[in-house]
């Protein structure tokens, strides 16, 4: 079996991206020494204090050895390699399994607010599971709204989140 089996296309990746006007590429061959070299440690999907989820890591690589197939990350090229903003616990467990490649989406984006919204986001909108509906509403009002001086209509375009949600949590800061 090829290593590149348990990462795959993702129709509902690509719509997402493009929706927002993201540009990428799809790359088959991506060696994990080419990602950046805390890659594993840096997930704003994640509670902050925990970027990876072992259990969910073995999970997936279990599923891995059985054959399963899984959305291919997402990645932004920077200078000393690829960040991962999508696909942490994928790869951490394709890592695991003993593969060296992976395929991702790599995209072509280098402002840091869109770059921040697709790690902040795409995990609960698109691959994975986000802590809580709370937590992540807190994370997009925090990253997007306060740091990159989002709209709360903008925010919940990107998030997938009502807008009176965003709203309810910006209220509660005031």
């Amino acid at each position: 079996r090829s290593e590149l089996a348990n990462y795959m296309e993702s129709s509902q990746t690509e719509a997402w991206l493009k929706q927002r006007g993201v540009k990428f590429e799809y790359r088959c061959g991506i060696r994990y020494d080419e990602l950046i070299a805390n890659w594993a440690d840096v997930n704003q999907g994640r509670v902050d204090a925990v970027p990876r989820d072992e259990a969910l890591i073995e999970k997936y690589a279990g599923a891995m050895e059985n054959g399963a197939m899984f959305p291919a990350p997402i990645l932004g090229k920077i200078v000393g390699g690829f960040e991962v903003y999508d696909g942490c616990q994928r790869l951490s467990a394709g890592q695991r399994c003993g593969q060296t490649l992976f395929n991702g989406y790599i995209i072509k984006a280098d402002n840091p607010a869109v770059r921040a919204s697709i790690r902040v986001c795409a995990n609960s909108v698109l691959n994975g599971t986000a802590p809580s509906q709370e937590w992540t509403i807190a994370k997009i009002v925090d990253v997007l709204y306060e740091g990159h001086n989002y709209s709360v209509v903008d925010c919940s375009q990107w998030s997938g989140q009502p807008v009176v949600k965003i709203q309810q949590e910006i209220d509660s800061r005031d």
